[in-house]
């Protein structure tokens, strides 16, 4: 939250295949406070902005898991040569190059096995605690991390059953995945953890699912967002795609939070 406010704003990008940690930053940080805080695509922000933004250069905020070093590398070359100051949220400890390349700039270095969920916990706590944060929301966003670890049995039970059927039907033969925004993490956390297992499944978007002929759709989201994936829902009667949706209760902010411990959990239930 410093860094943001010490650098008049951020980009906010990532390496490696999780997008959700930069994408949930943004949201985070834009519905809370009402100003804009973009995410970027790594290689836009090479290519297409860092070279050309002299005299305006924004601060930028990288989520690095372990398989993104070598993206990671090539950000701070290009990012380094052109002025931005970075902030680096890295799986474990970073490789011996890379952390004397980053040696002037900030650097946390998060637990490995626990990255995903321990990213969108940063971002929640930090962008509640920004001065320009609506309190009324950001209060309650903090009131939730701080009781997260009571409510944890309570949240197995209530999605317990779900889950198995989520399990089941994941397993059941080759799926496509697609979410909202703020559901994303889970989305890309199951279907990594699916390809990782040799599995076969693909993350599709809102609007790519809409192009689908066939076959198995699982839909994340969250009550607010459910207006939005009505034409994805859809698809069950107008081209009689099997869609299995997954909804969880709550702020969109802190859904990704109880959605990877959910996520994290499947994997124990037996089907």
């Amino acid at each position: 939250m410093e860094f943001l406010n010490d650098h008049g704003g951020a980009y906010f990008t990532y390496s490696g295949p999780y997008v959700s940690p930069a994408q949930h930053a943004s949201l985070t940080y834009s519905s809370l406070t009402g100003r804009w805080r973009s995410w970027v695509h790594p290689q836009e922000l090479m290519y297409y902005i860092a070279p050309y933004d002299e005299g305006g250069e924004k601060a930028v905020i990288i989520y690095s898991p372990k398989e993104g070093a070598n993206t990671l590398n090539l950000l701070t070359d290009q990012l380094t040569w052109t002025g931005h100051k970075l902030f680096v949220v890295n799986e474990g400890k970073l490789p011996e190059e890379l952390a004397h390349k980053l040696r002037d700039e900030r650097v946390v270095e998060v637990e490995e096995g626990r990255w995903l969920l321990t990213t969108h916990i940063i971002n929640a706590y930090s962008g509640s605690l920004d001065p320009k944060a609506n309190r009324h929301r950001a209060e309650r966003v903090l009131n939730e991390l701080k009781t997260l670890a009571s409510v944890i049995d309570d949240l197995l039970k209530t999605y317990e059953g779900r889950l198995k059927e989520l399990k089941g039907f994941m397993r059941s033969g080759q799926v496509h995945f697609t979410s909202t925004p703020s559901m994303n993490a889970v989305m890309e956390d199951l279907v990594n953890g699916l390809v990782r297992e040799g599995i076969k499944a693909a993350k599709v978007t809102p609007e790519e699912a809409r192009l689908l002929k066939g076959g198995k759709l699982i839909v994340f989201s969250t009550d607010v967002e459910e207006f939005s994936m009505k034409p994805v829902k859809a698809l069950k009667l107008l081209k009689n795609i099997d869609v299995f949706e997954f909804r969880i209760r709550t702020d969109p902010i802190t859904a990704p939070i109880y959605g990877l411990i959910l996520s994290g959990a499947a994997k124990y239930f037996e089907v």
